[in-house]
């Protein structure tokens, strides 16, 4: 088997999160980039790995995603097909090949999560990024 880190930046409105969810019909970020895995691989003995999970509408700048995949391929070639293949919401930032060893959570040596919050009225291009709020906190 041969693994891959790779980068990805999503705009998270249109699915339920990071995570397949078993047994259910809902469009995840790993369902979604699975699916594309194994369109390139033509293989389904693909294992994906996320850095962590998110909620339904989350967004990610920079989530770390570790890929076991049964072929090698140039790391370039695979940020360049997957993102051929995945929809516009979707973006490998950046791949490159790993250890077995590398695990997204444990090897990880920092997250961080930012809460955008407005008093002020909604906006079109923001409404899916700002939790709005009626008080002062």
């Amino acid at each position: 088997m041969f693994y891959y880190r790779i980068t990805l930046e999503y705009e998270g409105t249109n699915y339920s999160g990071w995570q397949v969810q078993t047994g259910q019909s809902v469009k995840t970020i790993q369902g979604t980039l699975e699916k594309a895995l194994v369109e390139i691989f033509k293989s389904h003995s693909i294992k994906t790995i996320g850095s962590g999970r998110t909620d339904s509408g989350v967004h990610a700048f920079a989530q770390v995603c570790k890929i076991t995949a049964p072929l090698k391929i140039p790391e370039l070639a695979l940020a360049k097909a997957l993102n051929a293949l995945l929809p516009h919401d979707i973006r490998v930032l950046n791949s490159a090949y790993c250890d077995d060893d590398f695990h997204p959570i444990f090897s990880a040596s920092k997250k961080e999560y930012n809460y955008l919050f407005c008093l002020g009225p909604e906006r079109a291009l923001w409404r899916n990024h700002i939790t709005y709020l009626n008080e002062k906190l």
